[in-house]
């Protein structure tokens, strides 16, 4: 106990059972577990608390080994891939933006094939998913200016996505935006990007309803532009001439303003219908996605814009990372290791009784690896209430 930083002698009036009982009180009292030695006149209590403060090195050290082994599974067995999926199309694969690591080693060394299919004409190779995915729909929100118009800057942009296995059968839907991927079988789909399909030609949905039903009861109808289709719930027949891009209503006069929008992009579109009733016409109106102001419908029944479908695709970035979650549990241990290191202390304490020639001496030692002011001050109080 020479080494020890803080050390205190007293002497205790009272025989050596007396002094024992006290010492045993006082560190039950401070949650002190302690293991107990005699030897020749002389009883000895050794006790600690915190021991497990000298594990937060440890667990620092092995939470970086941690990260380091996942950052390798990633880097040997994950894959990065990319997927531009139409509206109604479906897909078993990804296209690399680069091979795994590990299934290149093996290919090299004769051991097994790659599962990645090159393309004979030099782009990017495909890797088989083992289902399949599909783009049900696609669509996009715009902010919109304090007139009521779209801007063209893009708020949100989300897919609804179908997956299914080999054998046809639906495994989940899921609809997916930034940050909001979808996950299965350790592949994770990210909504990336999206765009209008070279000389696409979707089809326009329409809402139908009668004016005393809420907008729930709607019935939808499908059209191609150019091309009309009977309703027979209201009795008419809807021809859509076309549609355009981007269009905005005045508010004023109820005249529909039409836009130049990059690449096509269906920032706000707008649907050119008439309405028949057997071969006569009836009334002749646009339908837009955002609408300042409702247009006319004489009749009974209302006719809203429902969607354009087919005409685009979702950008999809991919990835398998079988590490992720290796680097996960290193992250979590590297956030725990310094905080037992740095807030945990590790107290030890010593209590020696002595019979000096029919004197009792009590000889208290203690040391802390971490605040040393603290447990000097607990330190001090532990042997005034033995002294008592």
């Amino acid at each position: 106990l020479k080494a020890v930083p803080f050390k205190k002698e007293i002497s205790f009036k009272g025989g050596m059972d007396k002094a024992e009982t006290r010492a045993v009180k006082v560190l039950m009292t401070r949650r002190y577990r302690f293991l107990e030695s005699k030897d020749h006149g002389n009883t000895q209590f050794i006790t600690q608390k915190g021991v497990y403060s000298r594990l937060g090195v440890y667990v620092t050290h092995i939470s970086i080994i941690l990260i380091f082994v996942g950052a390798l599974l990633g880097s040997f067995f994950g894959y990065k891939a990319f997927l531009n999926l139409p509206e109604g199309e479906h897909s078993n694969v990804v296209y690399l933006r680069n091979e795994p690591m590990w299934d290149k080693i093996m290919a090299a060394l004769g051991i097994a094939e790659s599962p990645a299919i090159p393309n004979p004409e030099g782009g990017a190779p495909a890797m088989p998913l083992g289902y399949f995915i599909r783009c049900n729909s696609f669509d996009v929100d715009y902010y919109v200016s304090p007139s009521g118009m779209p801007t063209g800057t893009p708020s949100e942009f989300y897919s609804d996505l179908t997956l299914f296995n080999l054998e046809g059968r639906k495994i989940l839907d899921k609809r997916i935006r930034v940050n909001h991927p979808l996950t299965h079988r350790g592949i994770t789909f990210y909504q990336s990007s999206y765009g209008t399909m070279p000389e696409g030609r979707g089809k326009i949905l329409l809402n139908v309803r009668p004016k005393n039903r809420p907008v729930s009861a709607s019935e939808t109808v499908v059209v191609d532009p150019g091309a009309s289709v009977y309703v027979a719930s209201i009795d008419r027949t809807i021809k859509a001439y076309g549609i355009e891009p981007y269009g905005a209503r005045n508010p004023f006069t109820g005249q529909v303003q039409f836009y130049r929008s990059e690449r096509g992009e269906l920032i706000n579109p707008t649907v050119d219908i008439e309405v028949y009733k057997g071969k006569k016409p009836v009334f002749r109106t646009h339908l837009l996605k955002t609408d300042t102001g409702a247009p006319s419908m004489p009749e009974d029944y209302i006719i809203s814009y429902g969607g354009y479908w087919g005409a685009r695709y979702t950008g999809l970035q991919v990835a398998k990372d079988p590490g992720v979650w290796v680097v996960y549990a290193g992250f979590i241990l590297l956030c725990i290791g310094p905080f037992i290191s740095f807030l945990g202390s590790h107290k030890k304490l010593w209590v020696r009784i002595q019979d000096r020639k029919g004197q009792v001496v009590v000889t208290v030692a203690g040391s802390a690896n971490r605040n040393r002011i603290g447990f000097e001050r607990e330190f001090n109080s532990i042997v005034d209430e033995i002294g008592k």
